[in-house]
């Protein structure tokens, strides 16, 4: 009967979800929830669940609950960049300057319905201490608005920052947001952040320490590009996407790509030792059977190698460019098929 019941639970409650299209909490095994629409569902094997616009297979195995969501998700459509097209946003978007109890800062009003604005660049407004903390809300024209973004550029090439803490209510940092702030050193992300958009931290090159949250889906393209000191990287589940050259030339020890993830980008961990060109010194790297997509050269100029582990049914075309003949072996690769990838690579 329990069995039955179980049985029952994961087909006809999918089943009612898909005809809705309500949201839906899959709560993993290991304690993660994952909110989103579920797409489609075969209860001995995966599910398809849709996460802001991207969709993810998990395996039937590591779910612990499927339940139709309380309230509404509120996840963001688009991005803030997208939000806001480009003319409108250089020309007709309303900005204010305001003192905070964390400094002072120049603002852009992202809407004024909903009250919400984004931390933005402005020359004439340069920010001067050491320790950076964004504030969550700001007072203007008599109204408190909410700071949802970090935008383009915002504190980019800033000598002086050394450390940042970013609220819960950010749930986006713009492209180039914190490029070549070269006396950064530890970075804080709160949970509510969304997306790391491309190059915002790129050659921060004192940086050592990231903090991530659960609840990051999406780091950019050379977000943490040639940060040369960065050596750990914990890497939270709720992570979906890792682009192109988002850890390139960055001296990391030790992999763990949580299992949430599906795409890996071209050179996203390139040479990760601290200098582009050199060999890699990293020791462990351990992918999920969550990865599907593995651009070429993620994982480029790998030696030392000592662990190793790789989705068992990855694809013989979607291998990394340095899998050994003894890792082939040992994901059950024949020594034909083996000959073939190497074929392709090269």
């Amino acid at each position: 009967m329990k069995k039955l019941l179980t049985f029952l639970l994961l087909t006809i409650l999918p089943v009612i979800i898909l005809a809705q299209e309500k949201q839906s909490i899959v709560t993993l095994k290991n304690g993660t929830e994952l909110k989103g629409t579920i797409k489609s569902i075969i209860p001995t094997d995966s599910l398809t669940i849709v996460i802001s616009g991207i969709e993810t297979s998990i395996k039937m195995s590591d779910v612990a609950k499927i339940e139709e969501a309380k309230e509404t998700v509120l996840v963001p459509q688009r991005t803030i960049s997208e939000s806001i097209p480009q003319k409108e946003r250089k020309e007709d978007i309303e900005s204010f300057t305001a003192i905070t109890n964390e400094g002072r800062f120049c603002f852009n009003v992202l809407s004024r319905s909903e009250k919400t604005v984004e931390i933005t660049h402005n020359k004439n407004v340069a920010f001067t201490e050491e320790n950076l903390i964004i504030p969550p809300t700001v007072e203007y024209k008599g109204n408190l608005y909410t700071v949802i973004a970090i935008g383009e550029e915002a504190f980019a090439k800033n000598k002086k920052i050394k450390t940042i803490d970013i609220p819960n209510t950010i749930i986006s940092v713009g492209e180039e947001a914190f490029k070549s702030c070269t006396k950064l050193t530890r970075l804080t992300f709160s949970t509510g952040l969304k997306e790391i958009g491309e190059e915002a931290f790129e050659g921060c090159t004192k940086l050592m320490e990231v903090s991530f949250s659960p609840g990051i889906e999406k780091i950019g393209e050379k977000a943490f590009a040639l940060c040369i000191k960065l050596s750990e990287v914990d890497l939270p589940e709720g992570l979906l996407r890792i682009e192109e050259q988002a850890f390139q030339a960055c001296p990391l020890e030790k992999i763990d790509i949580p299992n949430t993830v599906t795409f890996i980008g071209r050179r996203a961990f390139f040479s990760a030792n601290g200098f582009i060109g050199m060999q890699s010194k990293i020791k462990w790297l351990s992918i999920p059977e969550s990865v599907v997509e593995i651009e070429k050269q993620a994982f480029c100029k790998f030696i030392n190698l000592y662990g190793t582990a790789l989705p068992s049914k990855c694809h013989i075309e979607l291998l990394p460019s340095w899998l050994s003949e003894d890792d082939a072996k040992r994901i059950g690769i024949s020594e034909d098929s083996y000959r073939d990838y190497k074929n392709k690579s090269n």
